[in-house]
């Protein structure tokens, strides 16, 4: 993702992902998750709407999809489901 150009850079093979950098800054869940979709191609689904537009801001670099999950789920303290098609993100809002 290239913040400047608000540009997903799509790869062509899973090597050529290498030195991927996803930096957050107060970024919007709901900007970040369509990021993460994108760039993944997994469809993430925000359940709660009030959780749309709580800040993230974080820095990725080289980690999986399960991996970034696992720790915006833990700096936001929600519930993130996976099944084969969806993603899911619960939890309460962060005001």
């Amino acid at each position: 993702y290239l913040i400047s150009e608000r540009l997903i850079k799509e790869y062509e093979t899973p090597s050529s992902r290498e030195d991927t950098v996803f930096e957050f800054d107060g970024t919007s869940l709901s900007e970040v998750m369509d990021i993460l979709s994108k760039f993944f191609k997994r469809e993430i689904v925000i359940v709660n709407p009030d959780l749309k537009d709580c800040p993230v801001s974080v820095t990725f670099k080289n980690e999986e999809l399960p991996t970034i999950l696992d720790i915006i789920s833990e700096l936001l303290d929600i519930t993130i489901n996976q099944n084969k098609k969806t993603i899911e993100i619960h939890g309460e809002s962060c005001q």
